[in-house]
């Protein structure tokens, strides 16, 4: 049995049409065909689109599961992660080659003192200077 489109339908199908046809159909209690030829009478898009809460942007591909926003948002807070952890990596070098600097110097200040060393040892063994 066919009934008439009230104007909170309309609106209804309006403000939700991104929802998607089959959401629709279900609140409003109407077939999705109905819901498809309304939609096309009014020049509404059922296309699903999803609304990312980090940057406010409609988007027709599903957010991801893993953090809950879109594509690009991810992507930057890979880029934003990789930056991060890129500047820890580089302090830690940067450390690194610190300590190695401090050992190779101290290396050297004892292969200067055994220098001297031995050639206060040499100097004692040919007579005592």
């Amino acid at each position: 049995m066919r009934r008439r489109w009230t104007e909170e339908d309309i609106a209804y199908l309006d403000g939700h049409a991104s929802d998607g046809a089959e959401a629709v159909a279900l609140h409003l209690g109407r077939s999705v065909q109905a819901i498809k030829v309304m939609a096309s009478r009014r020049g509404v898009s059922l296309a699903r689109s999803w609304l990312c809460p980090n940057c406010g942007c409609r988007t027709f591909f599903p957010l991801v599961g893993k953090t809950g926003w879109c594509k690009a948002c991810t992507v930057e807070l890979g880029a934003k992660k990789a930056s991060r952890v890129n500047y820890e990596l580089r302090r830690q070098v940067a450390a690194e080659r610190e300590r190695i600097a401090d050992a190779e110097r101290r290396r050297q200040a004892l292969y200067k003192d055994n220098e001297k060393q031995r050639k206060k040892i040499c100097r004692f063994r040919e007579g005592g200077k």
